[in-house]
């Protein structure tokens, strides 16, 4: 019996997307295209994009065109990322039903989006990916910008799956994000990191953002951005 993976990649953006994000997403349709995913004897793929302001809403009808379309899995990749070519087919070989990747945040230090669950803490500890990093690693919170999920899980989520509501613990917003892992959480789902993959995800700001921003002091990180636009020289310039 034929094992079909059948994917949709579900983007959610406003009027325009960042070159280096359109050439990464040409380049993974391509991979997709030639080679199987593995542990299926079958593939298929489908763009789906939403166009609104209200980043909750897009990934709802992502989600909920995705199952009309009759898909198994659901891609969400954002158009301030950039991704390599086998992107989908290393997330697809864990076999897991919700993994993605752990972002750098466009902020100087940047700081990873993952969360480890901390009892004394309501906002999480942070999951670093460094150089010693590797292989899947569960966590406890993670954003949406590069996420693959399992559509079997979908159903058993309560509606909605996204929203932005108050947290009187943190005193702050959560986002849509978070409010999907807690949707997950509900029901037991475990949540997943590939920090081999985390390494190759760019985060498209002022700069590119990677995990080798990660920690840097802020007087380096005016140099990098500094540097990133063109107004420092160096040796090799």
């Amino acid at each position: 019996m034929k094992k079909v993976f059948n994917l949709a990649v579900a983007i959610p953006s406003g009027a325009l997307w960042h070159a280096d994000f359109s050439m990464s997403l040409v380049m993974m349709m391509l991979a997709l295209q030639k080679h199987p995913v593995p542990g299926y004897t079958d593939r298929g793929v489908r763009i789906i994009n939403k166009r609104t302001s209200i980043l909750p809403k897009s990934r709802h009808e992502l989600i909920e065109d995705a199952l009309k379309e009759g898909c198994t899995h659901l891609l969400f990749v954002d158009t301030d990322q950039t991704f390599p070519a086998f992107l989908v087919h290393q997330l697809a070989s864990h076999g897991k039903r919700v993994v993605g990747c752990n972002i750098a945040t466009k902020s100087l230090p940047a700081s990873p989006t993952a969360r480890n669950f901390n009892p004394n803490w309501i906002g999480g500890d942070v999951v670093y990916t460094d150089q010693d990093s590797a292989g899947l690693e569960q966590v406890w919170r993670i954003g949406c910008g590069v996420l693959l999920i399992d559509l079997s899980v979908i159903p058993q989520l309560q509606k909605p799956y996204f929203a932005v509501e108050w947290h009187e613990g943190m005193k702050d917003f959560i986002g849509e994000d978070w409010f999907f892992c807690q949707r997950l959480e509900e029901k037991a789902i475990p949540i997943y990191i590939d920090h081999d993959m985390s390494k190759q995800i760019g985060h498209i700001g002022s700069l590119t953002y990677t995990h080798d921003l990660v920690g840097v002091v802020e007087q380096e990180a005016v140099h990098v951005e500094d540097k990133a636009e063109g107004k420092v020289e160096t040796a090799e310039e």
